[in-house]
């Protein structure tokens, strides 16, 4: 698909799309969850980094920006973790097939705090 924020920002400005229904070519996971041997390059956001809003980290500015699209849902056929969960919980509507979808934040067993905002906009539904 390319850079998500492209795609986003072209679906939020095109007063033709009025629905983004976002689903998973794999039907176990939607999104497993952010690769964290990322963690061993320092710079391997910078380019995307250079297009986040002051204060707000990456996946932070995703997450906003999933909530600026008209009307989002996440069909889930499998199980969504981490960052792919809080990507679902950013997005206006979620549908999950029964007894397949599961959510999971395994930050907590990393002994790190979930970072992408998304955890913020449950308390407000």
């Amino acid at each position: 698909m390319g850079d998500p924020s492209t795609f986003l920002l072209s679906a939020r400005s095109d007063p033709t799309i009025k629905v983004v229904v976002f689903q998973s070519d794999n039907p176990d996971f939607f999104i497993a969850h952010v690769d964290m041997t990322l963690i061993d390059d320092p710079h391997v956001f910078d380019d995307i980094a250079r297009e986040v809003p002051a204060g707000l980290n990456v996946f932070q500015a995703l997450g906003e920006l999933v909530r600026t699209v008209q009307v989002t849902i996440a069909k889930l056929a499998g199980i969504a973790r981490g960052g792919g969960a809080e990507f679902v919980a950013a997005c206006d509507m979620s549908f999950g097939a029964i007894g397949r979808a599961g959510f999971g934040q395994v930050e907590a067993l990393m002994g790190i705090v979930p970072s992408g905002g998304a955890t913020q906009y449950l308390s407000k539904r």
